[in-house]
């Protein structure tokens, strides 16, 4: 799977965790998926587990707070699952206030000439954002705008990101701010 992965100029995989292992005894399993690791690993291919956040226990039993969720599926890590639950939820919580409820996911989502073309055709596949363009167009009062509706608003959840990530200990790659972006910034 690893090489048909790389022959098809794929650099990704990821398969779902599972929660107890149906046949054979753990090892054996914890043994083979080391395998699978190491080798992707050396191929260059990063390994992802999918966790699925509504499995089949969801349609027996829907938990009173959607948190539980988490608490739950990383219970079997103990207090490490309990942080990384925490953590988890926080994200999903800086998020859902972010991306939806200041309406910033535009400005995070991927544009394509299938978007662009329906946008064109006046048919919305997703909420539009100005083009750099448009916003370096803005009369100064409408830039000012600008810049305390979005710009700020993205400076101050990617610093909630960045100081969630450092609170659970991983290292994180340093990104700089692209000169074009900083443009915008009156």
């Amino acid at each position: 799977m690893i090489d048909w992965l790389i022959a098809n100029r794929g650099n990704y995989i990821e398969w779902p965790a599972l929660n107890k292992i149906a046949s054979g005894p753990p090892a054996e399993w914890n043994e083979h998926t080391r395998a699978i690791l190491d080798y992707a690993h050396s191929r260059g291919v990063k390994v992802g587990i999918g966790i699925e956040l509504y499995s089949h226990r969801m349609g027996y039993r829907l938990p009173d707070r959607w948190e539980e969720v988490f608490a739950e599926m990383f219970a079997p890590l103990g207090s490490e699952g309990a942080a990384l639950a925490g953590i988890v939820t926080e994200l999903v919580t800086l998020e859902h206030d972010a991306l939806i409820e200041q309406r910033l996911a535009p400005y995070l989502a991927g544009r394509d000439v299938f978007i662009d073309g329906g946008d064109a055709a006046g048919i919305v596949a997703q909420p539009d954002r100005p083009s750099f363009a448009e916003v370096l167009g803005l009369d100064p009062t409408s830039r000012a705008t600008f810049t305390s509706l979005v710009v700020e608003r993205l400076e101050a959840f990617a610093a909630a990101l960045a100081s969630l990530h450092d609170r659970s200990g991983r290292s994180r790659p340093r990104i700089p701010v692209l000169p074009r972006c900083a443009t915008v910034s009156p």
